[in-house]
């Protein structure tokens, strides 16, 4: 009896146990069928996979990005000339002027100084060429700069090829899903990508500018513009530049004199006509002598008052 009883006992636990291994197997194969879960979303990993193997930056040989600007400070006899001329070459040649400063001087139409900043063509040495071989210049400074941009540059050419292709893994998930949850899901992914790559194109176009085109930041000053013909450092070239600049400072000087002598003018006038107008009430109405009362003379009384005594 006790032998039925314990054999009894294992059938049971035997069937249990099975019937838990099938509940089991067939939850976890309806998760899997499920729609709308993890199975419907697998656009993400699969796009980061699929771009990491066809992207290599590595095995692709690109040139050197760089960033180049000069700065120019030139002088000139005639600025006004020099700037008209400045204009036409860079019109010309392809450039354009991207800011402008200029400062007029007394004389009517003159311009005392002038500052630019000029975007000319890369790999095209014309307008260097003409600052640097012009009589209408004399550069007194020169400065180039280079800044190098290329990991930045090809770093956003690398996430926007990332981009690229998880824009198109989605749009095809796209057109296959049924499903209206994950289909709203995708369309929010795909609006959020379409905006990143957007912003990353904006980025690649500023570098393509800052690259393709030089930047030339020129200042022109009036001043002797005249090319040195001897050597530069000799004893006699320093004193001729010397007397010329300063006879140049005191040209400024005497015209500041003038003009602060032409502002003030009106003032003197009406200050030179109220002393001509006190004046000749003066002539007509003179002040008349008071004696003051407050003056005594002690000395006076005291001699009298020894005379009385003597007396």
């Amino acid at each position: 009896m006790k032998k039925i009883l314990i054999s009894l006992m294992l059938l049971l636990l035997l069937v249990g146990c099975g019937s838990k291994k099938s509940a089991d197997s067939s939850e976890s194969s309806g998760e899997g069928s499920r729609p709308g879960t993890e199975d419907a979303f697998p656009y993400e990993e699969q796009s980061q996979e699929n771009s990491e193997e066809k992207i290599n930056p590595e095995a692709v040989k690109n040139p050197i990005k760089l960033i180049i600007t000069y700065e120019y400070n030139l002088e000139s006899k005639d600025v006004k000339k020099s700037v008209t001329a400045l204009e036409k070459f860079v019109t010309e040649k392809g450039g354009y002027i991207e800011e402008e400063e200029r400062h007029l001087s007394s004389e009517k139409g003159q311009i005392r100084n002038y500052y630019a900043t000029v975007r000319f063509p890369k790999n095209n040495n014309t307008l260097e060429h003409f600052l640097n071989n012009n009589e209408l210049f004399l550069i007194s400074a020169l400065h180039k700069h280079s800044e190098d941009v290329s990991k930045e540059y090809f770093d956003l050419e690398t996430r926007q090829k990332v981009l690229e292709n998880r824009l198109r893994d989605l749009q095809d998930l796209q057109s296959n899903q049924k499903d209206i949850n994950a289909l709203l899901e995708i369309q929010k992914h795909i609006h959020e990508t379409v905006e990143s790559l957007e912003m990353l194109k904006g980025n690649l176009r500023f570098l393509d500018n800052k690259i393709d085109y030089d930047t030339y930041r020129i200042s022109i000053e009036a001043g002797m513009a005249e090319k040195a013909t001897g050597n530069v450092g000799s004893f006699s070239y320093r004193i001729s530049e010397a007397w010329t600049a300063t006879w140049i400072n005191f040209n400024f000087f005497l015209q500041g004199l003038l003009l602060l002598f032409i502002r003030w003018l009106p003032y003197l006038l009406v200050l030179v006509a109220m002393i001509f107008v006190h004046r000749i009430y003066r002539k007509k109405h003179p002040r008349i002598p008071k004696s003051n009362p407050r003056i005594k003379f002690p000395f006076k009384k005291k001699s009298e008052e020894l005379k009385d005594k003597k007396e």
